[in-house]
């Protein structure tokens, strides 16, 4: 799938969104402390076999903020347990990529919780930096050594995407010095160009966000123009090449990593690059923040307009902001995502109620 066939089919939905009227719509925590009763599993089924809606589930990027989406989603398979029988096509970006390949690898919601409470500080192991460099300035903070063994260990003999139960798109970027550099889209698709390539692969190169990690085998994360990849899994779906779906079929559950109050500290307005790409400012890299934030709002709209009451998005209102690398604090920000559905019942049923009348 040529990346140009993405953007073509981006500018068409644009179209469509703007003609159509909106419709009414620490250390590592032993995983042990946060178990939860789990209905019984069965593995997801392909797209062919599924009913004759085409149901899509999106999982935003936020690195470690990937424990909230994994806590969500145990929450509503716990409410729905048939959520996730009938799935055709996950999509993901950085953290949310890893939730995608696992899911269609036949991991579940706890699995996925257990990989992020386990493992933080290994996930977010430091750079080693030369004498004469510093980190996040002229080096990344972050090493995938120990992030690519942990993904070993939660895809055993690392499969290729064609071995994968469900259909999956994962956005990244490759970094070409000819200057070809351009979006990817991996995927799984039948014919997919990516068929061969390796599950672990494609979830190190989706987590390659400048600044915190190098880039992994000449690409880096998507999160800077697709943080929310809804828009993007929405392309694939109607893609005549790709999903073949009808418009009219399809159903978007679009869930987020939180939001949370994102104050920048700007002392005068003749900021420069130093300033906006600051690894050490209050917020890290407030560009990169106003990307991530500002696409996934955007992708929302579209989405909005495009699918009316198809679409969905549920992203938890968090009382601070938890930093992509926080991984002291994963344990309070778990906590947080179950006491919102405690504290919004209303927006919680009205979810539920979505996702038993139309999604399913």
């Amino acid at each position: 799938m040529k990346p140009v066939t993405f953007i073509l089919l981006f500018s068409m939905l644009f179209i469509i969104a703007c003609k159509t009227p909106p419709e009414q719509v620490p250390e590592s925590v032993p995983a042990e402390d946060m178990k939860h009763e789990l209905p019984e599993q069965v593995q997801p089924v392909s797209s062919k076999d599924t009913g004759s809606h085409y149901c899509i589930i999106a999982f935003d990027g936020g690195g470690m903020k990937g424990a909230l989406t994994a806590k969500i989603l145990l929450m509503l398979e716990q409410a729905v347990p048939r959520l996730l029988y009938n799935i055709n096509l996950y999509a993901g970006t950085s953290s949310g990529g890893i939730i995608t390949l696992s899911l269609a690898h036949g991991k579940t919601p706890q699995e996925i919780l257990d990989f992020y409470l386990k493992n933080g500080e290994k996930l977010y192991a430091k750079y080693p930096v030369p004498p004469g460099f510093d980190q996040g300035i002229n080096r990344p903070f972050y090493t995938f050594e120990h992030y690519k063994t942990l993904l070993e260990e939660q895809f055993p003999r690392n499969p290729a995407l064609s071995s994968l139960q469900t259909d999956v798109v994962v956005p990244s970027f490759m970094i070409d010095e000819k200057g070809a550099s351009h979006p990817v889209y991996f995927h799984n698709f039948a014919g997919s160009p990516y068929s061969k390539e390796r599950v672990t692969d494609v979830a190190l190169r989706t987590c390659a966000d400048p600044v915190y990690f190098p880039d992994y085998q000449g690409y880096i994360g998507a999160g800077m123009f697709t943080a929310n990849p809804s828009l993007a899994a929405l392309s694939a779906a109607l893609d005549p090449e790709l999903g073949k779906a009808g418009l009219e079929n399809v159903r978007l559950l679009s869930l987020g990593t939180g939001t949370g109050p994102m104050k920048i500290e700007k002392k005068d307005e003749d900021w420069g690059a130093a300033q906006w790409i600051n690894p050490y400012g209050k917020p890290a890299i407030p560009l990169l923040q106003i990307l991530m934030i500002g696409t996934g709002e955007l992708n929302d709209y579209h989405c909005r307009m495009i699918l009316g009451d198809k679409y969905m998005r549920f992203n938890v209102l968090l009382d601070k902001n938890y930093a992509v690398d926080d991984w002291k604090n994963v344990s309070d920000l778990v906590k947080e995502a179950g006491e919102y559905v405690i504290t919004h019942q209303d927006e919680w049923q009205e979810l539920i109620n979505w996702i038993e009348e139309i999604f399913l």
